[in-house]
């Protein structure tokens, strides 16, 4: 879990540069990952949104759901830093 301000900021900026299409996708299997982002002051009434991670079988690409119909892809260096922040695990050894 990430809870250091600039690692939260960074993965934010990830998801916000990522070309997320508005399409709903079946995957074959459950997602290897999820997150949501949580909101420091209670008083804030926010819907949040279920971030779902599937790792390639090559561990070079990682596919997101957001919610149920925003979908994207991220590879090489974006899709590194969001699982190492979001897992705190390597995605490629």
């Amino acid at each position: 879990m990430a809870t250091d301000n600039n690692e939260v900021l960074q993965v934010k900026k990830i998801l916000n540069d990522a070309n997320f299409e508005n399409k709903k996708v079946e995957m074959s299997r459950l997602a290897d990952y999820h997150f949501i982002f949580q909101f420091k002051n209670p008083k804030i009434e926010a819907r949040a949104v279920l971030y779902q991670i599937w790792v390639s079988p090559n561990k070079d690409k990682i596919e997101i759901k957001a919610g149920d119909n925003r979908y994207a892809q991220l590879e090489g260096k974006h899709a590194a830093t969001l699982f190492q922040i979001v897992t705190g695990e390597k995605l490629v050894e």
